[in-house]
Order: structure tokens, then C-alpha cells, then sequence
């Protein structure tokens, strides 16, 4: 036989469950400051990334490029990458300023072959590339290239991808230029820690 519950009890029942209260005020700017926590951290990381950049655009790195007015219509900031896309009768050398200037090669600071060679511009400063093979670098197969500190908006400039297929490979260099750079701690970055903040202080409170 099925048990008859008493009507004072259902009608207790019916109450609890008409006043049981939604999700708190507290509850949803929690969700939304954890939403905003993961958006910022993702946008943080796009920042970070940088641009890539193929040295020269469609013409990769070789002979007759004005590698001087490519450069111009590009802003350079710190995380970016170069791309140098080349046959094989051609290499990638930096070098600094004086040996820039005199197309040197002795003194190479790094060293790219096989094609295909990426260098990460990781400081502000201004990099200094030629091509080491014979008379090259005096035809003007040469690039000097001047970074600024990343900013809370992308890199600016036409972006050509690799004309080879090979993958790059990222060019010697005993300084840590391959090395993700942590910058900018600024924009949507800040942002995110000031919601980790704010999320941990109300999740205290609940």
C-alpha cells in the first residue's frame, strides 16, 4: 500500500522549493570575472606571439630586392619573427653595425643556412643581416631592421608567406633570440591579473 503524506507536509515541500534561491549576485560576477579572466589571458598569449614576417615578401631573400624600402613599411616590436626564405647559393648572417656597414661576415653573430632560417626579434634594438656568400652583401643583399617595444596592439605591415615549403629552421646564435619573449606585461595582460585577483578575493566571500 502506497503511504499517504500528510498536506502540511507537501505544502512545507512546495515552500522550500518556491524559496530556494537562484544563483547569487556574488555567483554570477564570479562566472563573468572568470570569463574575462580566460579572455584576457587568451588575447595575453596573441600579443605575445608576435608577427611573422617573410624578409623581402614574395621575393624571399636574394639579389635585386630593396630590402631598404621593404623594411620601411613595416613597424617591428619585440616578439616578432623574420622569415628568410633563399636558395641554396645564398646564406643569412648577422652581424653587428661597423661589419654591417663594411659587409663583413667574419664576425657573424649568427648563421643561417638551408633555405628556410626564422630569427626572433626578442629585444629593442636594431638587427643587422647580410648574405655571407662572396660579393652579395655589396649588390645589396642586406637588411637592417629596427625593433621597438611591443605594445599593447599587433605589429602593423603586409605579412608574405615563406615561398618554400621546407620548415624553417631557426638560426644559430648563442644569444637567446629563439627564446619566447614574456613582453608585454601590459594592455590585456595586466588585466587578466587583476581579475585573478579579483576572482580569488570572491571566492573567499562564498
Amino acid at each position: 500500500m502506497s503511504e499517504t503524506v500528510p498536506s502540511d507536509r507537501r505544502e512545507m515541500a512546495f515552500c522550500r522549493r518556491r524559496t530556494r534561491p537562484a544563483t547569487s549576485g556574488v555567483e554570477l560576477l564570479r562566472d563573468i570575472l572568470l570569463f574575462m579572466f580566460f579572455v584576457g589571458l587568451s588575447y595575453g598569449a596573441y600579443m605575445v606571439e608576435g608577427t611573422q614576417y617573410t624578409v623581402g615578401g614574395n621575393s624571399g631573400w636574394s639579389l635585386g630586392v630593396d630590402y631598404a624600402n621593404w623594411a620601411s613599411s613595416i613597424t617591428f616590436k619585440t616578439g616578432d619573427s623574420l622569415v628568410f626564405s633563399y636558395s641554396d647559393i645564398h646564406t643569412v648572417v648577422q652581424v653587428d653595425e661597423a661589419d654591417y656597414s663594411s659587409c663583413n661576415s667574419a664576425n657573424a653573430i649568427a648563421t643561417g643556412t638551408g633555405g628556410n632560417s626564422v630569427f626572433k626579434l626578442d629585444k629593442d634594438q636594431t638587427y643587422y643581416f647580410m648574405c655571407g656568400v662572396a660579393s652579395h652583401c655589396a649588390e645589396g643583399m642586406k637588411l637592417a631592421v629596427t625593433v621597438t617595444a611591443a605594445s599593447s596592439s599587433p605589429s602593423t605591415g603586409t605579412v608574405a608567406p615563406p615561398t618554400s615549403k621546407t620548415p624553417p629552421s631557426t638560426i644559430n646564435s648563442p644569444a637567446p633570440s629563439s627564446a619566447v619573449s614574456l613582453l608585454p606585461w601590459e594592455g590585456s595582460s595586466i588585466l587578466a591579473l587583476v581579475f585573478t585577483c579579483l576572482f580569488y578575493l570572491i571566492s573567499l566571500l562564498i
